[in-house]
């Protein structure tokens, strides 16, 4: 369960993330790190805050982030 303000920092990290892979990015295609993490923010602006888990949400957009 998130809280309302978590839900937003979630979103800040997948669109920090997204702008650091397309920064590393030599190519105009989208990696599968791209495609998942903007799947993942799709998935984050259409779910209710109570049904997110904050600390698996972070631990995946850091894996992907990484990668």
């Amino acid at each position: 369960m998130a809280t309302i303000m978590e839900k937003d920092v979630l979103l800040e990290l997948v669109s920090y993330s997204l702008a650091m892979l397309h920064n590393k990015s030599n190519s105009d295609e989208r990696t599968d790190s791209e495609r998942a993490l903007c799947s993942l923010k799709h998935k984050l602006i259409n779910t209710d805050f109570n049904d997110i888990d904050y600390k698996a949400t972070t631990t995946r957009i850091k894996q992907l982030g990484a990668m």
